[in-house]
């Protein structure tokens, strides 16, 4: 139901309906199935409406992609900054590492490869990752055609209330 919610772009009803499933999740002891959701669709959302209070509440606890989500709610809520790197295996946590690291100021010239080598799975972070470093690339003075593939690739669905607005604007811009 969340999902339709998305698709149907009730974005306050989606988060409302993801945090009851995660909440669903927990009374029946799948604790991985709630944190997928907490750090997943409820978190993009509360980012998408800059509630990023909500979203490092939403990082507590243990492991390699909260750790990484703490780091980019504290550089959202401008009070924190890259500190050490976070090594790991999880791909995931391994790209939003590079891209929190390319906000700090280095490596930002990888971020296109990245970009590139990101097939369509998680696709509201692939798009994130896509926003930014696009973002981090525009303030760098690079040229921002090279990104032009990355976001024309971008056609599976994206449920992320600022994907339709960001997506024309880039399309149009290259």
């Amino acid at each position: 139901m969340a999902d339709l919610a998305c698709h149907s772009g009730k974005w306050k009803e989606a988060e409302k309906l993801f945090e009851k499933a995660a909440e669903e999740h927990e009374k029946e002891n799948n604790i991985e199935a709630a944190e997928r959701l907490r750090t997943g669709p409820v978190y993009r959302l509360a980012e998408a409406r800059n509630d990023f209070e909500k979203c490092l509440s939403l990082c507590s606890g243990e492991g390699d992609l909260k750790s990484i989500l703490k780091v980019r709610s504290g550089r959202l809520l401008g009070t924190g900054k890259v500190k050490a790197q976070l090594h790991t295996e999880d791909w995931l946590s391994k790209r939003l590492t590079k891209l929190e690291i390319a906000w700090s100021g280095t490596s930002q010239r990888e971020l296109l490869q990245e970009a590139l080598e990101w097939e369509n799975n998680e696709p509201e972070w692939r798009w994130r990752f896509i926003v930014e470093s696009r973002h981090i690339w525009k303030e760098m003075g690079l040229d921002l055609r090279e990104w032009c593939r990355p976001v024309k690739d971008t056609v599976c669905p994206v449920l992320d209330p600022r994907f339709y607005m960001e997506w024309r604007k880039m399309s149009n811009d290259g």
